[in-house]
């Protein structure tokens, strides 16, 4: 393994990590035990059943040591032997989670959703001169608006942690990336990494302030 396999292997932990953290404080994925009490999963677990609930599919995970499927839509899992286990999803409500943009729009259950800027809009116009002003002459074939309020509220905690080490707040600025198409659904839900950079040829060109989490995603063509 090269030292480069290795630093992206730390990445992904971290990122991993940070990303399971913060589910764990928005929902709590239980199991009912033998004796009719309630276990609570692991982080990693926990968020693997709500990425699954999401996406409306079947999950191996391990309750007291044994292999189970699981199924979040239907709330159960099942063992090897057909044994049921009853599983409980609970949302929690953080009081020390920060409000959600106003102007985002509602995202009915969903962990990351895309919503399309309408063009002539502020909203569209905005980016659109952001893109100008930095010298960036494309042809816009549309702006997506990625919610994402797992990653936007890890942005905001990180963000008020590099404003108190360095005692002002103005440390952001825009970014634009490209990227593959293949890595654009794996940005959405996880946040910018340098292993997701795009190479040459046609690419997504992203928009976004500072750590890529409250971002727009805009298509374009280029030559």
């Amino acid at each position: 393994m090269t030292i480069r396999d290795i630093i992206r292997k730390v990445e992904r932990t971290e990122i991993l990590k940070r990303q399971a953290l913060l589910v764990s404080g928005l929902v709590e994925w239980q199991f009912q035990d033998h004796d009719g009490s309630m276990v609570t999963f692991d982080i990693f677990t926990n968020l693997k059943l709500e990425e699954a609930l999401e996406k409306k599919q079947k999950l191996k995970i391990k309750i007291n040591n044994e292999m189970h499927t699981a199924d979040p839509q239907l709330k159960k899992a099942v063992s090897a032997n057909r044994k049921n286990v009853e599983l409980i999803r609970k949302e929690l409500k953080d009081d020390n989670a920060l409000p959600l943009p106003s102007f985002w729009e509602d995202m009915k259950g969903d962990l990351v959703k895309l919503f399309a800027l309408t063009p002539g809009s502020k909203e569209y116009k905005d980016v659109e001169g952001e893109l100008t002003k930095a010298g960036l002459h494309v042809n816009i074939i549309s702006i997506e608006r990625v919610q994402n309020p797992t990653l936007w509220q890890n942005y905001q905690i990180l963000k008020k942690q590099m404003e108190a080490k360095n005692k002002h707040t103005n440390n952001e600025k825009l970014l634009y990336h490209g990227t593959k198409a293949t890595s654009i659904d794996l940005i959405n839900k996880q946040g910018f990494n340098r292993r997701n950079a795009g190479a040459h040829g046609n690419q997504s060109l992203t928009h976004n302030t500072h750590l890529k989490v409250e971002y727009f995603r805009i298509s374009v063509a280029t030559n």
